[in-house]
């Protein structure tokens, strides 16, 4: 960018070419404003996914019925058809282990 900036103008005129004091603020401004974003490109990438099979992953919840093995969790503020490694009693935390067919979870107790 420094290289750039000094090959803009290559005017036999000296007052015409771009001035070493102005060059390197800018130059400085724009690449700690790019790592800047880099940083925050990177960590949105590597965050874990907040939507979609992924997402439900780890989630806790609430027994509504008794799951043994299958019954009603609520987990995301929605009402969910779950599977119980083990048996659950109505009222139990649950943690979601597995999505099974997009809309049938597998639970665990927490």
């Amino acid at each position: 960018m420094i290289i750039g900036s000094l090959m803009l103008i290559k005017a036999p005129i000296t007052e015409l070419r771009p001035s070493l004091r102005i060059v390197l603020p800018v130059v400085l401004a724009v690449s700690v404003i790019v790592i800047f974003l880099l940083t925050l490109v990177v960590r949105a990438h590597a965050r874990r996914s907040l939507s979609g099979r992924e997402g439900m992953i780890g989630e806790r919840g609430t027994a509504r019925t008794g799951l043994s093995p299958a019954g009603w969790v609520f987990v995301h503020g929605e009402l969910w058809e779950a599977e119980a490694e083990e048996p659950v009693k109505a009222g139990e935390k649950v943690k979601v282990v597995e999505v099974i067919d997009g809309l049938k979870i597998r639970v665990g107790k927490v």
